[in-house]
């Protein structure tokens, strides 16, 4: 019997901390996406990164098609939540908080770009 409560579990820790991360992203205005790097979003981010690797094992060993089905479709809304933060994160605007400029970033940033 408790073995056949893992994968619902499993589904529903998922779906929940995937569900907070949507409404949480949601609740960001367009214009202002700098909420996306806040703390509690990026560990919402890390759980829904951790959720999704737990539902894709749950997929590759799972007997139940029916578990299957739910696990494959709660992986493909996963990815789009987290699309959407990297979206968010990407539209950003530069920070003016940091007036400092990181000269040894600017070198390593130089490095990378010869290289390739």
């Amino acid at each position: 019997m408790l073995l056949f409560m893992v994968p619902f579990n499993i589904i529903h820790k998922a779906t929940s901390v995937m569900e907070v991360l949507m409404e949480t992203l949601n609740a960001l205005t367009p214009r202002c996406p700098e909420g996306a790097a806040g703390e509690f979003i990026l560990d919402l981010v890390e759980q829904c990164s951790f959720q999704k690797q737990r539902v894709m094992h749950l997929v590759m060993t799972c007997h139940d098609e029916k578990v299957i089905a739910q696990a494959i479709e709660l992986n493909e809304l996963l990815g789009k939540v987290l699309t959407q933060h990297d979206s968010l994160l990407s539209s950003r605007a530069p920070s003016t908080t940091g007036l400092f400029v990181n000269e040894e970033a600017e070198e390593d940033e130089e490095l990378l770009l010869r290289r390739l």
